[in-house]
C-alpha cells in the first residue's frame, strides 16, 4: 500500500511535522503526514474552510487555517494499536475522492466518508463478538477451500461480499451462498431477513458450518490468525485482490490483534442445501403484501432432503 510506504519514509526524518503528497495525480490536495509524536496522520488542504469535524476516540479530527489562507483538515490515529485499519481508512479516502470530487466539496466528503468507517474501527478497538467471529470464520473457510479454487483469485474475492452488508455471503457468477456457522448438534438456524434465502436467478446454497472451540496443538485445530494467513499465502501473487481481501477483513471488524492467534477451533463438518423452490423460506414472492422484513427459524432436520452429498460450486 502505498501510504504505508510514505509514512515509512516520513518517519525516517528528524524534521518534523513532516508531510508529503499521496500522489501527484490525485485532484485534491492530500498529504501523509507524521507529528513531533511520531503519529501518522492523513492532511487535506482546502481553499474553503471545512465543516466542524466531529469527535471520535480513535481519531483525531482537526482544522486549522494557514497563513496563505488555505484550510488545514487533519485526521490522526489516537489510538496507536489500529495503525493497520487506519491505514485502510486513509487509502479509502484518498481513493475513493480521486473522481468526481471537487475540491469544494472535499472536506464535507471526507468527513462524510469518516462517518462509515466510525463503527469498523470501534469494531477494530474492542475485537469481535463471539457471533461475529464465528460467523466470520465460516464465510472464510468456504472462501479458501470451496470458492477460491473454484472461481480464481479475483473473482472470489471480490464475490465475498459478507462483509459489505450484501443479503448473501457470496456473490458469485450463476450462484449465491448464504453461510451459517452453527455449533455441533444444533437443530434450528436463523434467517435474519427476506432477502437472506431469496434469489431469482442464480442457484443459491445454503451451507451450514459446524464450528468448535479448540486447543492450541489439537487435531485439525486452527487460529483465526492461521486461517487468515492460509488465504493471504493462497492469494499472494494477486496484489489487487490482495488489497481488496485486506479491506473486506477490515470491513467484518477483523485485525491482526494477539487473541485471533490464541483462539481456537475445528470445523467439525461443512454441509450444502440447495435452496430449491419447495425448500422451507419466507421470500418476497412468497411473503403477504405489506410485510417488509422478517425474521425466522428453520428446523434442520426438515431441510436434510435437500442436502447435496456431492457438490461443487461451479456445477
Amino acid at each position: 500500500m502505498q501510504l504505508f510506504d510514505l509514512w515509512t519514509n516520513l518517519e525516517t526524518t528528524h524534521d518534523r511535522p513532516a508531510f508529503q503528497r499521496v500522489d501527484d495525480k490525485h485532484p485534491l490536495d492530500m498529504y501523509a503526514s507524521i507529528d513531533v509524536d511520531g503519529v501518522r496522520g492523513l492532511m487535506l488542504l482546502a481553499s474553503q474552510e471545512p465543516p466542524a469535524p466531529p469527535s471520535y476516540d480513535i481519531l483525531s479530527v482537526s482544522k486549522s487555517l494557514r497563513a496563505d489562507g488555505k484550510w488545514v483538515l487533519l485526521i490522526r490515529l489516537a489510538e496507536p494499536s489500529l495503525k493497520e485499519p487506519f491505514a485502510y481508512l486513509c487509502a479509502d479516502l484518498v481513493e475513493s475522492s480521486r473522481l468526481h470530487i471537487s475540491e469544494n466539496e472535499a472536506s464535507q466528503y471526507i468527513l462524510s466518508r469518516l462517518t462509515r468507517w466510525r463503527r469498523m474501527m470501534e469494531i477494530a478497538k474492542r475485537g469481535l463478538s463471539e457471533e461475529e467471529l464465528r460467523g466470520l470464520i465460516g464465510e472464510l473457510l468456504l472462501l479458501r477451500d470451496r470458492v477460491l479454487p473454484i472461481f480464481g483469485i479475483s473473482i472470489g474475492i471480490n464475490g465475498w461480499v459478507g462483509p459489505l452488508k450484501a443479503p448473501k455471503d457470496f456473490m458469485l457468477p450463476r450462484v449465491e451462498i448464504e453461510a451459517k456457522t452453527i455449533h455441533p448438534g444444533t437443530r434450528s438456524i436463523i434467517i435474519s431477513s427476506i432477502d437472506q434465502l431469496s434469489t431469482v436467478d442464480n442457484r443459491l446454497i445454503l451451507a451450514l458450518i459446524a464450528l468448535s472451540p479448540s486447543q492450541i496443538g489439537e487435531s485439525g485445530a486452527f487460529s483465526v490468525r492461521e486461517l487468515v494467513e492460509s488465504i493471504r499465502d493462497k492469494i499472494s501473487t494477486d496484489p489487487a485482490a490482495s488489497d481488496e481481501f485486506e479491506r473486506r477483513l477490515f470491513d467484518s471488524g477483523y485485525s491482526d490483534a494477539g487473541e485471533y492467534a490464541n483462539d481456537c477451533f475445528t470445523a467439525e463438518n461443512i454441509s450444502y442445501y440447495d435452496v430449491l423452490p419447495d425448500f422451507p423460506r419466507i421470500t418476497f414472492a412468497t411473503v403477504p403484501v405489506g410485510v417488509i422484513s422478517a425474521r425466522y427459524q428453520i428446523d434442520l432436520p426438515s431441510i436434510i432432503r435437500f442436502e447435496i452429498k456431492k457438490w461443487t460450486i461451479g456445477e
